[in-house]
């Protein structure tokens, strides 16, 4: 199986909320983290989940979608319980 298409962005306005939900609930996730890497135009979020695994990662255009990202991390702390993010600006 080939993991090339595993780092290829895709944009917040893609993410299929209820697959994330699911993938969220049979990872059994009692908390989870994101990693933000901030720039001026655009931020790169990054979900990673136990057993090496991870989310593609998500585009976001700055300062356009920051609300439809908050939303979606809100949606992964509540189906989580908590959420850490880590932040690295370039």
């Amino acid at each position: 199986m080939s993991t090339k298409r595993n780092y290829r962005r895709r944009s917040v306005k893609e993410i299929p909320l209820a697959a994330l939900k699911e993938t969220a609930i049979l990872k059994g996730n009692t908390g989870s983290t994101v990693g933000l890497d901030v720039a001026k135009h655009e931020i790169v979020a990054v979900v990673p989940w136990p057993e090496d695994s991870y989310e593609r990662p998500w585009n976001v255009k700055n300062p356009d979608e920051i609300d439809l990202l908050i939303q979606t991390l809100c949606l992964l702390k509540e189906i989580c319980g908590s959420l850490t993010i880590g932040l690295e600006n370039s």
